[in-house]
């Protein structure tokens, strides 16, 4: 009797270790969003976004009281804003438009929305945490940092990417 009690305390002490011993699932990890008909994963530390997912917007004429006209408004759809404030890695075309100021696109500047060839959902305004006067036009390169939504100023783009820093 008292060997099996032994043999069980054992057995229990046994799987406590071995519980103790597998991987966790961190808290870094986090779930996949559904963003129109696209999934974007999280990998390793930034959501996995693409050029389909930000498509998935749409926009609306409304009033603008401070420009005195009208102005097209974005409706975001819910996964791009579950997305906003997150850490997200993105590949397109480098625009360095101004000093200190760079657009990220999904097409060269010679088809970009600038150029009339494409919709403002295939711009990404970049703010970097480090300057990127290395790059060309039309470099492509892949860039993490927070993403952002911005209906509010007309004077920037509907997507931004805050503390940008380019991806090896």
């Amino acid at each position: 009797m008292k060997t099996a009690l032994i043999h069980k305390a054992c057995w229990l002490f046994f799987g406590i270790i071995c519980m103790a011993c597998q991987p966790q699932k961190t808290t870094s990890e986090k779930a996949d969003v559904a963003v129109g008909l696209e999934t974007i994963s999280w990998t390793k530390d930034a959501y996995q976004l693409n050029w389909r997912a930000l498509a998935a917007v749409n926009f609306e004429e409304k009033y603008i009281d401070s420009l005195k006209t009208t102005a097209q408004v974005a409706l975001f759809s819910t996964g791009l804003t579950a997305l906003d404030g997150q850490q997200v890695q993105l590949t397109g075309y480098l625009f360095p438009l101004d000093e200190g100021l760079y657009v990220l696109s999904a097409k060269p500047f010679a088809n970009c929305f600038f150029c009339g060839q494409a919709g403002p959902e295939t711009v990404v305004e970049l703010n970097p945490a480090h300057s990127l006067q290395s790059f060309e036009m039309d470099d492509f390169i892949a860039v993490k940092g927070t993403f952002r939504l911005n209906n509010a100023d007309q004077n920037r783009l509907y997507y931004i990417v805050e503390e940008a820093t380019v991806v090896p």
